[in-house]
């Protein structure tokens, strides 16, 4: 029994028992967790989940560890395991922060298919899992409404947006009728 215990506590411990016969050993290890050594393990994934047909799908899942990061990540779509193929453009990338407690696995296709539909998870070595949908897109041009060229969530129009040109136009006019009236009466 170890009484006021501290992180200087943690470490290998043995208990034994002499006999006549033979020698029983058991060892244990202690790891004693402070308020700065613990956080709960937690699990997300990222990217873009409305891919337009032929262009890049990136997803990246971020797996935290309690005191240490997981140990790998794995990939998987409606439930079967993805595996990189060159053939088919899939890689995969993994960044390991051990400060930070973090595994991070970025998965990419360089052309989505129609095919690519689906429920995509990851799993981490700790079995903690997540899923997102996944949305290829048929079509070949951006929406500017839908996701920008920068793939920065905020929209911005720029002077080819017909709609922010007849709002323009509207405003005109109806600053033009405004100083038609004042300035005949």
């Amino acid at each position: 029994m170890i009484s006021n215990l501290t992180t200087a506590d943690s470490g290998a411990y043995e208990c034994q028992i002499s006999s006549v016969d033979r020698d029983l050993r058991k060892e244990v290890f202690l790891n004693v967790k402070d308020e700065y050594s613990y956080a709960e393990p937690h699990i997300a994934i990222t990217g873009n989940t409305h891919p337009d047909r032929g262009t890049e799908m990136a997803l990246t899942c971020n797996a935290s560890g309690a005191i240490t990061p997981p140990d790998s990540i794995d990939w998987f779509k409606d439930g079967l395991k993805i595996i990189p193929d060159r053939i088919k453009q899939i890689e995969m990338r993994k960044k390991l922060s051990i400060n930070s407690r973090t595994i991070t696995s970025i998965l990419t296709k360089a052309s989505a298919e129609m095919s690519d539909t689906g429920i995509y998870s990851c799993r981490a070595s700790d079995l903690q899992v997540v899923s997102v949908r996944v949305n290829v897109l048929n079509t070949d041009k951006r929406s500017k409404k839908r996701e920008p060229e920068d793939g920065q969530s905020s929209y911005t129009m720029d002077s080819s947006d017909s709609s922010a040109v007849q709002t323009h136009t509207s405003f005109q006019s109806y600053m033009l009728y405004l100083f038609v009236i004042f300035a005949f009466n």
